[in-house]
């Protein structure tokens, strides 16, 4: 998965995920530093390797307080677009 405002990958033989995480970050919250919490939330909604809630709980224990609305927001968006591939590739493969 990457940061398809800022990586332009070459050929790749492995399957990759772009997500313009700062450009969704700028246009929705107009802060592109929650670039990479939209990035935590689409990897955990995509994989589910981590669960949403312990994600949840840790992003509002790191960020300054001012910030945990804008944060969660910001991880809420990348989950659904994660949690969205993952239903495409699961329709998919069916």
């Amino acid at each position: 998965m990457y940061d398809s405002d800022l990586v332009k990958p070459g050929d790749c033989t492995v399957r990759a995920l772009g997500l313009p995480a700062t450009d969704i970050a700028e246009r929705t919250f107009g802060r592109e530093v929650v670039a990479n919490v939209i990035m935590v939330g689409c990897m955990a909604g995509l994989t589910g390797v981590v669960s949403r809630d312990s994600l949840r709980a840790a992003i509002s224990e790191s960020v300054p307080p001012k910030t945990v609305d804008m944060n969660l927001a910001a991880f809420e968006e990348g989950y659904k677009r994660g949690a969205d591939q993952r239903e495409q590739a699961r329709k998919d493969t069916v």
